[in-house]
Order: structure tokens, then sequence, then C-alpha cells
């Protein structure tokens, strides 16, 4: 037997822990325990397994924690539920607004490796760390027993522990953007990211955030690295297909430098990817023959956006819920932001420019 918990009771559960959490009241030694050793670990995915499975404890003490697909198997006298649902539309978003380090930054973290196509957490899957993945199986039986407020007690050390990394990483910062429409958000963004690139890193933080609204796994690379058989600053994974590398440039582009993308992409073999020139003053450049040069030439269908107001553009439309973008955009801004080691006061002029009024 399976159950569906109420995604609004579970905000109103984490808004409780979080309460709980924000006091100097002691909380759970054992909880207090397992989540910094699961936290500490190298396996970043398992932190927001361990959460959900808490937040849907708190909510649903039917639930079996171990089980990610409403479809699973179940402990005897518990229900199955699914993990992604709650994790990705009620954790992870409640964890960006209030600062909980989950250690991963994508919108839907259970959909990684070794979680993606499982029904259960268990230790026959592969894992990198099968020592980790053990004590998160352990982790998970000894949430089962627990009645709604002993697992509130253990979601509120899960949440103070994540706001004490959060705070000593420097990454606390609140950001509010209310009324404000799609073309303002554009503008406002493209100015920021213009006024001090950091060295590319805004850039490439803002084409990761806009991308994270419409794809389930966005990865980002060092702005500085470079790796022959990956091209490209910023990656769209996807399950069962080629990633498609996204090149983020905040300075002049030549038609050389699409050249020796092009050239990148054909020796990784792949075959889709995009180009993102957001320099203020970029020079025309033949656009549209470069795009047909790609196909013809390297057997690349490349997508190009000249400037961060029509990507953004582009990337919400994508997204398919202009509004949904809207709101959801700055946080995800933030979170890319701290990811890629922007500056604090680049993030602090951030939160400032989402926290003013803007005219709509």
């Amino acid at each position: 037997m399976s159950t569906y918990p109420d995604h609004e009771r579970a905000r109103k559960v984490f808004e409780e822990a979080l309460a709980m959490a924000e006091t100097d009241e002691p909380l759970p030694t054992e909880w207090v325990e397992r989540v910094r050793r699961i936290a500490s670990g190298k396996a970043k995915t398992y932190v927001p397994v361990l959460g959900t499975a808490l937040l849907a404890k708190a909510t649903d003490e039917r639930i079996d924690p171990l089980t990610l697909k409403a479809s699973a198997d179940h402990a005897h006298g518990l229900r199955s539920y699914t993990a992604r649902g709650l994790g990705h539309e009620v954790l992870v978003p409640l964890a960006q607004v209030h600062a909980v380090d989950l250690r991963v930054h994508g919108r839907e973290p259970l959909n990684n490796s070794p979680f993606f196509r499982a029904d259960r957490v268990n230790r026959g899957m592969e894992a990198k760390y099968p020592d980790e993945l053990d004590y998160l199986v352990d982790s998970l039986e000894a949430v089962k027993p627990l009645s709604k407020t002993e697992a509130l007690g253990a979601l509120a050390a899960f949440i103070r522990h994540g706001r004490s990394a959060s705070a000593a990483a420097g990454l606390a910062i609140p950001i509010l953007a209310t009324g404000v429409d799609l073309p303002s958000l554009a503008l406002a963004a493209a100015a920021f990211v213009a006024s001090d690139p950091e060295a590319g890193r805004r850039g490439q933080a803002m084409v990761a955030a806009a991308l994270d609204l419409s794809h389930p796994q966005i990865e980002t690379r060092n702005v500085f690295a470079s790796d022959r058989r990956l091209p490209g600053d910023v990656i769209i994974r996807q399950e069962g297909a080629d990633p498609i590398p996204v090149e983020v440039r905040q300075k002049q582009v030549a038609v050389k430098d699409l050249t020796a993308f092009l050239v990148a992409l054909r020796a990784a073999g792949l075959h889709q990817a995009g180009y993102v020139a957001i320099c203020p003053g970029q020079r025309a450049l033949p656009w549209d023959d470069i795009v047909r040069g790609a196909a013809e030439g390297y057997g690349v269908a490349l997508w190009v956006e000249a400037n961060a107001v029509s990507f953004l553009a582009r990337a919400a439309t994508e997204a398919g819920d202009p509004a949904r973008f809207v709101a959801e955009f700055p946080v995800r801004m933030m979170v890319r932001m701290e990811e890629l080691e922007v500056s604090r006061a680049g993030r602090e002029q951030w939160a400032a420019v989402v926290d003013r009024p803007w005219p709509c």
C-alpha cells in the first residue's frame, strides 16, 4: 500500500522543525551524529535523501523511509511513497530559501546515481562509497520506528546542521523577489552580471541557474578548467543520452573562438551544444552562418544567444512557466553563485537587486 504525503502539510512541518533548529534547545543526540556523519561524507547526494526521509516521516509516520517510489515494496505495517516528489517540490525549495545546505545544488538531487532507477534505498545499489551507503541504509532503518514527534526532532537536527554549514561557508544571504516581471528580471540580471563578471563566474552562474529551471541535472565547471574530453562551462546532463555542453563567454567573441569550441565538440564526439556570448557591446557576427557551418562542417546542432536578456527569455520559454521562472530564478542564481565562489560582495549585491521593489 502506498501513500502520498500532503505537500502543504510537509511545508508546515519543515517550518516547525526550522523553528526548533533556531533555538538553543538540545536536539536528539543520535540524529545530530547521524546527520553530521552523512553530511561530512563524500557521497553528497545522501544528504537530501536523508532529509527527504525525515521530512516524510515527520509528516506521515506510516511512511517507509527507505522507499523511493509509491510502487515500491514496503516494510510490514508501513507504506511506500514517492520520495522524489516530496524532496524536489518541498525540501529542496525550502532548503534554498532558508539557507539549509544540502551539499548538492540541483533542483532534483534524487534523480542522481544511485537513486535514479531504484524503487528502494538498499545495500545492493552500485555505490562509489559502499561504506557510506551502508550507513545511510542504517540511518533510514533507524527512521522507520520514529513517531511524528521524534522525526520532527531529527529533522530539526538535520536543518540545524545544514544552516550551520551554510553560515560557516558565508552562504546565508536572505533573498526575496516580489512584484517582478520577466523583462525587469532579465534586464536586472544582465546588468548585475555585466557590472563585475568576476572572471566569468557571474555569467556562468546565471546560465546554470536559468537552465536549472528546465533541466533536472545541470553541472558547472571551474571557470579555469580545461577538459579536452568534455568542453563547455555548463553541462546539461541527460539520462541515457550524451551531455550537452554550453559555453559561456563574458569577453568579446570572435569567429575563431566558436571554431575552437566546435573542434573540441567534434573531438569529444558530441553533436549538440549551446553558446552564450554575454559581453556588453559584443561585436556583430554572422550568427546564422556560424550555426549553419556548425551543422554542415562539424555535425553539431548549435544554438547561440548573443546577449544575457535574449538568453534568459529563451530559458524562461524552455521552463514552460514564466511566472515560476521569475519566482525561482533569483534563488537558483544565488545557489549557483555560492557553488562557483562568487564573492560575498557579489552575492550581497544580487540579494539587494532582487529584494527591492521593481516596476511591473
